[in-house]
């Protein structure tokens, strides 16, 4: 059984990036990050230190404010 799905639509997805991109001063952090989270998933970003996924995060949740 896999667990993998393909990612949500629009009218499915509660949180939306297109062509997400944020600056640390000069330092181009997050270039270009498209993607869909869907409603009433669970959801975990996984990658190595220093990828992003914090600045994301922090992003997303200042947005939400």
């Amino acid at each position: 059984m896999s667990v993998y799905q393909s990612a949500p639509t629009l009218e499915q997805a509660a949180i939306t990036a297109k062509d997400f991109n944020f600056w640390y001063g000069d330092f181009h952090a997050l270039t270009g990050l498209d993607l869909n989270i869907a409603k009433n998933a669970i959801t975990a970003f996984i990658g190595p230190s220093g990828c992003g996924k914090s600045t994301f995060m922090r992003r997303v949740g200042a947005a939400m404010e």
